[in-house]
C-alpha cells in the first residue's frame, strides 16, 4: 500500500465516491445490454430479409 510522507494511505476514498462509481458502472452496463439487444434484433431482421 502506498503511503504519503506523513504515513497516511495515499489511496483514500469516500463511500459516496464508491457508490457513484457503482452507479455509473450499472448505468453503463444497462446501456451496453440495451445496445446488444438492439444489435441482436437488427441481425435477426437482416437474416429474415435475406431469407425472403
Amino acid at each position: 500500500m502506498f503511503t504519503k510522507p506523513d504515513g497516511r494511505p495515499a489511496l483514500s476514498f469516500s463511500a459516496s465516491g464508491v457508490d457513484d462509481g457503482i452507479l455509473a458502472n450499472r448505468t453503463a452496463l444497462q446501456r451496453v445490454l440495451k445496445l446488444q439487444a438492439r444489435t441482436q434484433h437488427l441481425k435477426q431482421q437482416q437474416l429474415k430479409q435475406q431469407g425472403q
